[in-house]
């Protein structure tokens, strides 16, 4: 629906683990919003631009003030192009690590969950052990499955353009090409339907992957200066 608008509140301002303010919308945000104009009812200024929702709940988002975007926009138009480009491509850079960071969170609350139902299960029947760890581990995987449409539809794509990028950090495509296996392994693991003889290989497997993603995940975030301990799946 084109130039549809939707009614909503303005929040207190909102810190992002970089410290920077942003406003919080009390208003449906979807995919696609990023970029739209918050406009004053009363007035009708612009007052500040859609950038992101969260994930868990519902009509909650986040934008950035009016004034904090002038003065990117100020600083870009003073910026050279070689600076330009290398902002960018730095930009993809953490945007793809963000991303996956995020994946990786999900993932090991989706495995924690499935383990816990395995534990909570009636110890004296095997095949009730074995029933609720997949079934859970199902769950999972279909609460992941809407984000994995968006990484390999939106994410991928931008991390193909980082393996051909020059400006970027060779051990940062490095880290992000192996961090997108091991999504993707992990995602195909939950998936799968897992013998009751095979679920304590499985845990460790997967657990050991999880261990190994996230410790590369730090390393890469460590080169791009982001706090990986702070950013959350939301």
């Amino acid at each position: 629906l084109r130039n549809l608008t939707t009614d909503g509140r303005l929040g207190p301002p909102y810190r992002v683990p970089d410290g920077d303010a942003r406003w919080a919308l009390a208003m449906p945000v979807n995919p696609g919003n990023s970029g739209g104009p918050v406009i004053d009812a009363v007035t009708g200024e612009v007052i500040g631009v859609v950038v992101a929702k969260f994930l868990r709940t519902e009509s909650q988002g986040l934008a950035v003030p009016h004034a904090r975007l002038v003065e990117a926009v100020q600083r870009a138009r003073a910026a050279s192009a070689s600076d330009r480009t290398k902002a960018e491509s730095l930009h993809r850079q953490r945007y793809c690590l963000r991303h996956m960071l995020r994946m990786i969170s999900m993932a090991y609350d989706s495995f924690r969950q499935s383990c816990a139902a395995a534990i909570e299960a009636d110890r004296t029947s095997a095949a009730s052990i074995r029933e609720a760890f997949n079934v859970f581990k199902s769950k999972a995987a279909d609460a992941l499955t809407e984000e994995m449409v968006q990484f390999e539809t939106v994410i991928c794509p931008e991390i193909d353009l980082v393996a051909k990028d020059a400006d970027c950090d060779p051990a940062v495509r490095v880290g992000l090409a192996k961090l997108r296996v091991t999504i993707e392994g992990q995602a195909e693991d939950l998936r799968r339907s897992v013998a009751l003889e095979e679920i304590d290989g499985f845990v460790r497997q997967f657990h050991a992957s999880m261990v190994r993603g996230r410790a590369l995940a730090i390393k890469v975030a460590e080169t791009l200066r982001i706090d990986a301990s702070a950013e959350k799946s939301e």
